[in-house]
């Protein structure tokens, strides 16, 4: 894993490179950020 935080760009490169298992740890942090503030 990479400690500093990618751009938006970086993380779609790495969504496509990984593939579901990103999209999957994608929806986590979404989780994780709607619990914290709530959606527009």
């Amino acid at each position: 894993m990479v400690d500093a935080k990618p751009s938006k760009e970086d993380r779609h490169k790495v969504d496509i490179k990984l593939g579901k298992q990103s999209k999957v740890e994608e929806q986590r942090n979404v989780d994780a950020k709607s619990a914290e503030e709530p959606p527009k």
